[in-house]
């Protein structure tokens, strides 16, 4: 998840970490104009828009490069950030607020589990490969509903450090259409762990 300056909150499928290196001028000190000082510092970036990164510099070392910091989740496969409409208790985070949003996984999604690429019966195509069948011929799209509830205090028990500040969660609500003929419904616990304090997603270069 994402949260703007404003307490507005997005689910993310992937994120990436960069750099924006500071900026220099002249120092108004030095006559010779041969000084520099910071004119913008550098800092990170949340970047969701993959065209973006080789705008950046890496985020963290390895191998001798700075390269970014990726984080996803294997558990959606939407590109775009999804909008988490705050259903009451107060902002995120907060005891008792509840996040809620819809996720689609379309019919034609190479993820969606009612398609095999090589399963004639399941490729969304006719027997020459011709013509691109429509839903619910071979497979059907999936729809998720997520509601989460924020809680006051750990639902697992554990009691780690940083509740409340670095570390928030509670139960978990889910609905799902599409893959059987009765809506599956799922509960459970959530943990989320703070990673960035960035405000702004895919900033400007």
């Amino acid at each position: 998840m994402h949260v703007n300056g404003a307490g507005e909150a997005k689910l993310l499928q992937q994120v990436t970490q960069m750099w924006r290196p500071a900026t220099y001028k002249p120092d108004p000190a030095d006559p010779t104009g041969e000084t520099q000082i910071v004119d913008t510092p550098g800092e990170a970036v949340l970047l969701t828009d993959a065209s973006l990164i080789s705008q950046y510099s890496g985020f963290l070392p390895r191998d001798d490069q700075m390269v970014g910091r990726r984080i996803s989740s294997p558990a959606f496969t939407f590109k775009e950030p999804q909008f988490l409409m705050v259903a009451g208790g107060g902002g995120f985070g907060l005891p008792q607020s509840t996040l809620e949003t819809t996720v689609t996984l379309a019919y034609d999604d190479p993820l969606n589990p009612f398609v095999h690429r090589y399963h004639p019966d399941h490729d969304n195509w006719d027997e020459k490969y011709e013509t691109l069948l429509p839903e619910g011929m071979e497979s059907y799209s999936v729809q998720r509903w997520l509601q989460f509830r924020f809680t006051d205090a750990d639902p697992t028990g554990s009691d780690l450090s940083g509740w409340g500040d670095t570390r928030v969660g509670g139960l978990i609500s889910e609905h799902i259409q599409g893959i059987h003929r009765r809506t599956i419904h799922i509960d459970g616990r959530f943990i989320l762990n703070r990673m960035a304090t960035v405000s702004e997603l895919n900033p400007t270069p």
